[in-house]
């Protein structure tokens, strides 16, 4: 280097000078890209975890509606709706049968015909039935219970609804009524709220009545929303569970499943600790795809029922996030290289 002119040494200072001012600005400009890029990978995925559970959560929403119409359908004023419908369809009937036998039959082989009729109708898999009793609290046939038939019903508490039937259509001056009390369920032998319509057969004033067990028609009710949950689906493979709070698996599109406790799962734990604070949010954790054993991430929405103590969840998996991201962060390190070979170049 001493040997060297002082032209030559400033030239090669020079030259050092801006490969180093050079290899600075690349330097610089390669860690702003990369920051930048990393930005953006975060917020890509930030973004797309963001749009997963919208979707998630809009589809419970949607499930959740068909489960609260069912759960309306149970109510009493609908329940006295549904029932008195089918009283007056049932009425119907009864009139047919009579107008069109009248003229040829005696009013005592009309009766006969009639208490046939009413003690031989059954609807609802055979829970359903009618009865018959006089404006006098006189049963006058019961088809469940024929120890009934000929007594007399006033301060009865065992049975109610006899009482409760002439009264409400004395009190209210109308040919029908609904009534509500306990009776025993012909099924299971024990006694449980009805609700009841009443209706008053003129041509022999008979009152007439038929009810529905609040837990037959709640468990008939839970089958049919059940059903629509197992049949609903969303996207390429969305679908939805219902689990309870003790964990038994009660809808899932693997059939197998239900029954089952899941009560040491992840998203059943996580579903309760749910349930018992806010009602309804996000639960990560990690469960295995079909087909597999390894656990996956995955991000799920679920949603308590409380009237019926039903957890509802649908939920998706997120490992195709970070996959993306992998993707994206090697597409980025091989444009920057080829940047930079450029710039050197």
């Amino acid at each position: 280097m001493s040997n060297l002119t002082i032209k030559t040494k400033v030239v090669l200072l020079s030259i050092i000078s801006i490969f180093m001012i050079s290899f600075f600005i690349i330097a610089l400009s390669a860690y702003d890209i990369v920051s930048l890029n990393t930005q953006n990978i975060e917020q890509s995925k930030e973004d797309l975890l963001k749009s997963r559970k919208y979707q998630i959560k809009t589809q419970i929403e949607t499930a959740s509606k068909a489960i609260e119409s069912f759960y309306n359908d149970s109510k009493g004023n609908n329940v006295a709706n549904s029932i008195k419908k089918k009283s007056i369809e049932f009425e119907n009937i009864l009139m047919s049968f009579y107008n069109t036998n009248k003229d040829n039959y005696t009013q005592e082989e009309l009766e006969t015909g009639l208490k046939r009729l009413i003690k031989s109708y059954r609807y609802d898999d055979g829970v359903g039935y009618y009865w018959i009793n006089d404006l006098d609290y006189k049963m006058i046939m019961h088809p469940i219970k024929p120890s009934l038939d000929g007594k007399v019903f006033k301060d009865t508490p065992k049975v109610p609804f006899v009482e409760l039937a002439v009264d409400a259509i004395k009190k209210s001056g109308q040919q029908n009524a609904i009534i509500s009390y306990d009776f025993m369920h012909p099924k299971t032998n024990v006694y449980e709220s009805k609700i009841s319509s009443v209706f008053v057969f003129k041509p022999f004033n008979w009152i007439i009545g038929t009810g529905a067990y609040k837990s037959h028609l709640e468990k008939k009710l839970k089958e049919r929303a059940k059903k629509v949950i197992d049949n609903l689906r969303y996207g390429k493979d969305g679908y939805f569970w219902i689990n309870d709070m003790d964990g038994i698996m009660i809808s899932h599109p693997k059939k197998k499943l239900e029954g089952k406790s899941f009560a040491d799962a992840e998203f059943v734990i996580l579903g309760k600790k749910i349930a018992n604070s806010r009602g309804e949010g996000y639960a990560d954790y990690s469960f295995p795809k079909a087909g597999s054993s390894k656990p996956e991430p995955k991000t799920s929405y679920i949603k308590y029922f409380p009237e019926w103590k039903w957890m509802i969840g649908t939920g998706l998996y997120i490992d195709d996030i970070d996959k993306k991201a992998k993707q994206m962060e090697i597409e980025s390190d091989e444009k920057l290289n080829a940047m930079i070979v450029e710039m050197i170049i």
